[in-house]
């Protein structure tokens, strides 16, 4: 009976490796296989020997006993012949008693037949199945001399094919005897070989299954199965100490990745906390700036209000930075499929640094705009403003005298592929063994105690960043001393040849609306300071407002009102901004009430939670600090889209 096929449990095709010899035949059987054959060559082999050298044995006898028979013939024809009576001789040849298959032919000197006895042959050599025995017959003359007669003897040679049944006989059965002797001595010795194998298989098998490395196997042998049983052992202790470690390191590094994730939530929230709470400051301190320039201030004046001002812009940057980059590394940057107008952004690029170009007099600050960027494209604006930004601020600012020029064009045929945007200055340069870093968080170029320039080293990594969330690339050459160029192409698909005409910028001046009343604004603030800029900036637009606390107070006094537009807070006390915002939403469907439009007014400005804004029914956002423009530009964009909606 065969044992089963030695193969794992669950091994699939993939796992085994080459495939060398018969598949799905057991090695005990090979070997009682290969012992078998072997028995079985040697019996045939040695029986065609046997029988071949019996025949051999059965023509040496013969060819004996003629060669006997042949001198004692001659003997006795030997006086007959001396004698000269050629009758006497033929008579004494054929008195001979001699058997059937046995001739005998009598020659004289000149080789002519005297007498014969049997059947007629040819007394030479011929291929006719018999063996001759020839010899002298001494005959002495009248003279002395002997004369040369010749005594040929013929009998037919043994029949190898009368004797082969009887030897066949006689080696078929020691042939069934001897291979059943090695049939079984085979399998015996098969099973004796592959018992040991067998023990291994099965732990194998065990180890497999249960992932157990601490098992081991007995070794009764002292043999090479032993010692392939003392390998398979040592094999198993160093998995064993293998598995152990890579447990341990599993746990450490689960524990280490808990650690960094919970380190990583932490870090978000305290960046989001410190958002809020920078942004809250910078809210007052801005927005304050911006309605004081508003006022008749004396050109001392103005110019502080714009040091309050910028002073706050740079802050809010750097926040902006630290935020940005907060994003990118925890993968929540989310780029926005939105319209790109290269003449836009080459617009916006020249109002917000042709003033700071304009302050050095030896600098000639240019902007060329080439036909192969212009027209609509599917992109991110923002972000990509936010690039041209940031190389632009940093060409300015390292470049005291000479030229920053800033190219847009296109990518491809008619730039039909994509934007590429160059800013070229002659600068101080970037060191060759600096570049390489450039693009590392929070390095630059002269991190020494005596640098000139101030900076926190994320603005370039920032944009790379965002340059490869839009599969763009950002590339510099630089020659110190001489000057660099910034190279960001993007690829922006090309969707209409012009971009529809911009709506004109809403000044920061007093809000008029059509209708005979003015326009009735509910705000949600829980800080103070907060309050007080949202009683000024509504001032100056000229609407009336209605300041509460928290978000429950908001539902109330929209329950118990009639206002237009709500500005809500997100994190309030009692109740959020969000909770509020649904409150609303639902009893506007209870009441059928018409929509209120609800504007998120917060410092909770990243892009998932603006998302989240819009998801609970809030109608637009506007960032803390407040810039007046947007604030103005929201409101009038939400109550635009109301009326559109109640005239469809």
């Amino acid at each position: 009976m065969f044992r089963r096929t030695l193969e794992p449990a669950g091994m699939h095709e993939e796992d085994r490796g080459p495939t060398i010899g018969a598949r799905g035949v057991t090695f005990e059987t090979r070997i009682a296989i290969a012992a078998l054959l072997t028995a079985v060559a040697v019996l045939v082999t040695a029986s065609g020997l046997f029988i071949f050298e019996q025949w051999q044995a059965e023509r040496r006898n013969l060819s004996n006993d003629q060669a006997v028979l042949t001198q004692m013939l001659a003997g006795e024809l030997a006086p007959v012949l001396s004698s000269n009576a050629p009758e006497a001789a033929r008579r004494a040849l054929w008195s001979v008693q001699a058997p059937p298959q046995l001739r005998a032919a009598l020659l004289d000197a000149k080789g002519r037949p005297l007498a014969r006895l049997g059947a007629p042959f040819s007394v030479t050599e011929a291929d006719d199945g018999l063996i001759r025995s020839t010899t002298p017959v001494p005959v002495t003359g009248a003279g002395g001399a002997t004369a040369g007669d010749t005594l040929v003897v013929a009998g037919a040679a043994p029949d190898i094919t009368k004797i082969l049944p009887r030897y066949l006989a006689v080696c078929g059965a020691l042939f069934f005897a001897a291979t059943g002797l090695a049939l079984f001595m085979g399998r015996w010795l098969a099973g004796r070989v592959i018992e040991p194998v067998n023990r291994l298989s099965d732990a194998m098998r065990d180890v497999t299954d249960s992932g157990d490395y601490s098992q081991r196997v007995p070794n009764w042998a002292q043999d090479e199965f032993g010692l392939l049983t003392d390998s398979f052992n040592h094999l198993l202790a160093q998995l064993q100490a293998n598995d152990s470690a890579l447990h341990r390191a599993m746990t450490e590094l689960v524990a280490a990745r808990d650690t960094a994730e919970a380190a990583n939530v932490l870090k978000s929230q305290f960046l989001a906390n410190m958002s809020h709470e920078i942004r809250t400051p910078l809210n007052g301190v801005l927005a304050m700036a911006q309605i004081i320039a508003l006022g008749d201030l004396t050109q001392v004046q103005r110019e502080r209000v714009e040091v309050i001002r910028r002073s706050g812009e740079d802050l809010l940057a750097v926040l902006n930075d630290v935020l940005d980059l907060s994003k990118i590394e925890a993968g929540k940057m989310e780029i926005d499929a939105g319209q790109v107008d290269a003449e836009a952004i080459g617009r916006h690029v020249q109002a917000t640094f042709g003033v700071i170009a304009a302050a050095k007099p030896d600098l000639d600050f240019s902007l060329e705009i080439r036909p192969e960027a212009r027209g609509v494209r599917r992109g991110d604006a923002v972000r990509i403003g936010q690039i041209v930004n940031n190389l632009v601020s940093n060409a300015l600012k390292f470049t005291g005298k000479g030229q920053v020029r800033v190219v847009i064009d296109g990518l491809g045929e008619d730039g039909r592929d994509g934007l590429k945007f160059t800013v070229t200055d002659t600068g101080i340069g970037i060191p060759a063994d600096k570049l390489p870093q450039l693009f590392q968080k929070f390095i630059q170029a002269d991190n020494s105690n005596t640098r000139q320039y101030g900076g926190t080293g994320l603005g370039l990594a920032i944009s790379r960043e965002l340059a490869q969330l839009m599969r763009g690339r950002i590339e510099v050459e630089s020659v110190e001393g001489q000057g660099s160029t910034f190279t960001v192409t993007l690829p922006l698909a090309r969707i209409a040849e012009s971009a529809a005409e911009a709506p004109a910028a809403v000044a920061a001046q007093a809000y008029a609306p059509e209708q005979e009343r003015n326009l009735r604004v509910l705000a949600a603030e829980d800080i103070p300071t907060n309050q007080l800029v949202l009683r000024t900036i509504m001032e100056t637009f000229g609407v009336d407002l209605e300041v509460v606390d928290n978000g429950r107070l908001a539902v109330e006094a929209w329950r118990n009102g009639d206002f237009d537009i709500v500005l809500m807070d997100i994190q309030m006390p009692e109740m959020d901004g969000m909770a509020a915002t649904r409150a609303i939403r639902a009893a506007e469907v209870a009441l059928g009430r018409p929509r209120t439009p609800i504007i998120a007014v917060s410092a909770n400005a990243m892009a998932h939670q603006v998302k989240e804004y819009m998801e609970v029914g809030m109608d637009g956002h506007v960032a803390k600090p407040i810039e007046l423009t947007k604030l103005h530009a929201a409101i009038e964009g939400a109550m635009a889209a109301i009326a559109a909606r109640e005239a469809a």
